[in-house]
């Protein structure tokens, strides 16, 4: 959901039928879908020919490339306030993926969005597992 729609934002910046975006978004589209595809996700590098591709929001490869590539996400299309069962799990998640080990950063007030600090030496895997083993223990908000 909110996923799928930050994460193909790198890809419909750059269409005809969006306005056009300036050198410093473009940068910033190019740096998110590298660092996406460092981690472990193959995701297009922005433009007016870029495959348009959907993410399972559940897809954990992608939550963990997301969140460790947040910082150079581009500014994601607000599709609505989440609701207090998303917010509340997305604390949840954050506080999950911290007890394996993960630094996640609690979602701003209002927001769904975890977002982790790496280090130098970490390993993708590591947290690929940790989302995959929070989303079963924090389950999806149903119609969320």
């Amino acid at each position: 959901m909110a996923l799928a729609a930050v994460t193909s934002i790198g890809l419909a910046g750059c269409g005809k039928e969006n306005p056009p975006v300036s050198q410093s978004e473009q940068d910033k589209m190019v740096k998110f879908a590298e660092c996406i595809r460092k981690h472990g996700v193959d995701f297009p590098d922005p433009g007016p020919n870029a495959p348009e591709k959907t993410y399972d929001p559940n897809d954990v490869r992608m939550q963990a490339a997301h969140a460790a590539c947040r910082s150079l996400a581009p500014n994601p299309h607000q599709e609505g306030k989440p609701s207090a069962a998303e917010e509340d799990r997305a604390l949840k998640l954050a506080e999950c993926l911290r007890k394996r080990g993960i630094n996640a950063k609690d979602p701003a007030p209002g927001s769904i969005h975890i977002s982790i600090e790496e280090s130098p030496g970490d390993d993708p895997q590591k947290t690929v597992a940790a989302y995959a083993a929070c989303n079963k223990e924090v389950p999806a908000v149903s119609g969320g």
